[in-house]
């Protein structure tokens, strides 16, 4: 079932990926992901503001497969018609590049961070549980991992 509630630990990212309905969300770390981006991908999350939205996002894409939260988010905007959003953490994503990954470029990118301050609208606490397991339920039914 949706944890409505998901601690992530100390010094993580904070990725969060949302339904547009607002019915759902999965809070997770971005690291994984940042460890992996090239310049050019690190380059269109600085142009989108550190967030955005869209099922086929290089980053979306990458926790599908990884996280049952964000597979079941997924799942639930396409079902319903609505879509995929995302934001990441500018701050402590930038903190962890520059500990991490000093070979991505981020000079310049003060236009890109001001962009950033331009937020979706504000999470609030998801109140689709009954929706996942609803979700849950179905796929079970047609053999599909919930």
């Amino acid at each position: 079932m949706y944890k409505r509630s998901h601690s992530l630990p100390e010094g993580a990212i904070l990725l969060e990926i949302w339904s547009e309905n607002l019915a759902l969300k999965a809070r997770l770390d971005a690291a994984p992901w940042l460890r992996r981006i090239d310049q050019t991908e690190f380059d269109a999350l600085l142009t989108a503001g550190w967030g955005g939205r869209g099922r086929e996002a290089t980053l979306v894409r990458f926790f599908e497969s990884r996280s049952d939260e964000v597979e079941t988010v997924i799942r639930y905007a396409g079902q319903v018609g609505t879509e995929v959003c995302f934001r990441l953490d500018l701050d402590a994503a930038l903190a962890w590049i520059r500990r991490h990954r000093p070979e991505l470029r981020i000079h310049g990118a003060s236009e890109y961070v001001a962009a950033g301050t331009d937020r979706s609208r504000p999470l609030r606490p998801a109140t689709g549980a009954a929706t996942v397991e609803r979700l849950r339920l179905s796929s079970l039914r047609d053999g599909r991992r919930a």
